[in-house]
Order: structure tokens, then C-alpha cells, then sequence
């Protein structure tokens, strides 16, 4: 792993690293930087892989960048990005890879949640007084 000393400079060269373009001290989204094509392609296809697995520390972060970002593509090169930066420090480190635990779901979030079912089954027509035993 010596020719690439940062986690940065393998995720640049295997062109999944986030693209910069500033102008006026504003910093604007840009595409992905050039890189290997053959890294990078077999990177998206494992994370669209890893994507639909169930319970996993990636599939969790894949669908939280779907909701952010409203593409599943962009999401799948960020989940590549993710991959290809575990692969580097398992390689670097000669460590196994241990999955990252679960955080407990904040009682706030829920609630939020309900919220909006209840808001969108109003919206739908239908009153539905919510019952909490929790």
C-alpha cells in the first residue's frame, strides 16, 4: 500500500474520490475524478451488491444517502468510495474488517417518523388517532 500514503490519494486514483470546483471562495458539486475506469466500475457494481444486503453497516449508510442526495447512482459511488477506503486499511493495517455496531434509533426520530405517516394518511383521507404504547 506504500504508493498511495493517504486513503485520499487511493480513493483519487481509483476515481471515486468527490470532485472540487470552486469559483469566488464557493466550493460547487462537481463529478467524480478521473481514475482507473476498471477500479472504479468494479467498485459500483460491489456497492450496488453490498447495497442489498440486509442488516449492514453499508446498506444502512446506502439508503441514508439515497434520501439525501435523491440518486441512487451518486449513492452507489459514495458507498464505492466507502468500500474501496476499508479495502485500504484492511490491506494497510493486516486487520480484519469489524462491522461497525448499530446505533439505537433516538426516540425523537421515531416520533418524527409517526408524524409524518400520520400527516400523509390525513392528507390520503384518512383519521387515524395514533395509539402510543411505547
Amino acid at each position: 500500500m506504500s504508493p498511495w500514503p493517504t486513503q485520499r490519494h487511493i480513493a483519487a486514483w481509483g476515481g471515486v474520490a468527490p470532485g472540487c470546483r470552486e469559483s469566488g471562495g464557493k466550493t460547487h458539486r462537481a463529478a467524480v475524478r478521473k481514475g482507473n475506469p476498471y477500479v472504479c466500475t468494479t467498485l459500483v457494481e460491489c456497492a450496488g451488491a453490498a447495497s442489498r444486503t440486509r442488516d449492514t453497516h453499508l446498506a444502512d449508510a446506502y439508503r441514508r444517502l439515497c434520501a439525501r442526495t435523491g440518486s441512487k447512482m451518486k449513492a452507489k459511488v459514495a458507498l464505492a468510495r466507502k468500500l474501496l477506503i476499508i479495502v485500504y486499511h484492511i490491506l494497510n493495517r493486516m486487520e480484519p474488517f469489524h462491522e461497525p455496531s448499530r446505533p439505537t434509533e433516538h426516540p425523537a426520530r421515531r416520533q418524527r417518523a409517526i408524524q409524518k405517516h400520520l400527516r400523509e394518511l390525513h392528507r390520503l383521507g384518512y383519521n387515524i388517532a395514533p395509539i402510543y404504547n411505547c
